[in-house]
């Protein structure tokens, strides 16, 4: 029930078509599945907020996380400044602000789901507003969401020292699935790599994409991915170390 995964259905869609025979009923089973799934919590946001959408999370992580992160980086301004500015902005466009000494970092809340259809558009008008004027932070800022995505978890910070075992964990998980990632590349297993790789380019692109990320819980949808790999990894080592001996 995540939003970040509702478009991931048209690749699971490409998948059947490419790699399943008789693949028309088979994708059209399963869109339609998937269709009738979601569809009622679209009706149902567009009954009590006139919006036919999944989730307003999107717009409001891009604005709020990802242009917020952008501009703080490129002007030097502190986060929550720019959040108090950007939800003044927003209520301002919206025709619904109060005093500007009302506002603060926390005004940002009251549009997590928003009250007027119009604030969705609107947050998305100003996040790409904020990209278009800061490209070269917008492309310098993907590796440290990478790092927040992959790397570390915000819990594990209490435990000291115990940040480096996680990183050492992480990219030796990181390594050994780039290896089984290989193997299965070399011995053309399309259909192994494309139902772990495409998975993690995508919920990778999500968050890098949207914000919103707060650490490795935000890999989660595809940790099973990484491990496939990872194991798959561990066996050719372990093959190839014998077939040496």
């Amino acid at each position: 029930a995540r939003p970040n995964a509702i478009y991931f259905a048209v690749v699971v869609a490409a998948l059947i078509v490419v790699f399943v025979p008789h693949w028309p009923i088979k994708a059209g089973v399963f869109l339609s599945v998937f269709v009738l799934g979601v569809l009622p919590w679209y009706v149902r946001n567009y009954a009590y907020h006139n919006l036919f959408t999944f989730a307003t999370t999107s717009d409001f992580n891009q604005l709020f996380y990802k242009a917020v992160s952008v501009e703080a980086w490129a002007t030097g301004r502190s986060p929550g400044d720019v959040q108090t500015d950007f939800a003044y902005e927003l209520d301002q466009r919206l025709g619904v602000a109060g005093p500007r000494d009302t506002y603060d970092y926390n005004s940002i809340w009251r549009h997590l789901v928003p009250s007027d259809p119009q604030a969705t558009r609107i947050m998305r008008e100003m996040a790409v507003r904020v990209y278009l004027a800061h490209p070269l932070t917008y492309i310098v800022l993907i590796p440290m969401t990478l790092v927040k995505l992959l790397a570390l978890s915000d819990p594990l910070k209490v435990f000291g020292s115990l940040k480096w075992f996680e990183l050492a964990f992480n990219f030796g998980l990181y390594g050994l699935a780039a290896v089984g990632g290989f193997a299965f590349w070399k011995r053309r297993e399309w259909i192994s790599l494309a139902i772990t790789l495409l998975p993690i380019v995508y919920f990778l692109a999500v968050p890098i994409a949207s914000g919103g990320i707060q650490d490795t819980r935000a890999r989660t949808n595809v940790t099973v991915c990484f491990a496939i790999m990872a194991a798959e990894g561990i066996g050719g080592l372990w093959r190839r170390r014998h077939e040496r001996k």
